[in-house]
C-alpha cells in the first residue's frame, strides 16, 4: 500500500486566489505523483463535495472526496501565508489538506479525515505544521503517532 502522506504531496506556498485555485493546485500534486489520470474529474468531485458543505474551520480546510479519478488514497497538504476562504465562520484557511480516495475503495478517506481532524484541534500540531521550513519537516509532523 502506498503512503497517504509523501513529500511530493506537500506545497508550503500553495498558489491560488480562490478555494477552487487552491484545490486545483493540490490536485495537481496528486496528478504529478501519478495518483490520478484525470485531474479535472478529481477536481470536479472535490468541488461537488465542497458545494454540499464547506470544509473550513479554525484556519484549516479539509476538502475531500471519493473519486473514480483517484487511484490511491492520498492527502495533499498546502500551506499559505495569506488565508483562503473555505467557508469557515472563524476565518480563512492557511493550512489545507486535500483528501482523495478511490470511489470503489473502502472508507479509508473517512478514517484519514477523522484522524486528521482529531490532530488538527491540537494547537501544537498546527503550529508545528505552520512553522515547518520544508516538506520533510511537515511529513515528519504528519506521520508521527497515528497520522497514517
Amino acid at each position: 500500500m502506498e503512503a497517504v502522506f509523501t513529500e511530493t504531496l506537500i506545497d508550503l506556498d500553495v498558489p491560488g486566489k480562490t478555494k477552487a485555485d487552491v484545490i486545483a493546485s493540490l490536485a495537481g500534486l496528486v496528478a504529478a505523483a501519478g495518483r490520478t489520470d484525470d485531474v479535472d474529474a478529481l477536481i470536479a468531485d472535490v468541488m461537488a463535495r465542497e458545494a454540499i458543505m464547506p470544509t473550513g474551520f479554525e484556519g484549516v480546510a479539509i476538502p475531500h472526496a471519493r473519486s473514480a479519478a483517484c487511484k490511491v488514497a492520498s492527502v495533499a497538504v498546502g500551506r499559505r501565508k495569506q488565508g483562503i476562504d473555505f467557508g469557515a465562520d472563524d476565518g480563512d484557511a492557511t493550512l489545507i489538506f486535500l483528501i482523495v480516495a478511490p470511489a470503489d475503495g473502502d472508507d479509508a478517506h473517512l478514517t484519514i479525515l477523522a484522524a486528521l481532524a482529531r490532530r488538527i484541534i491540537d494547537e501544537e500540531f498546527r503550529a508545528a505544521l505552520l512553522n515547518a521550513t520544508n516538506a520533510a519537516e511537515v511529513l515528519a509532523v504528519l506521520t508521527q503517532g497515528d497520522a497514517e
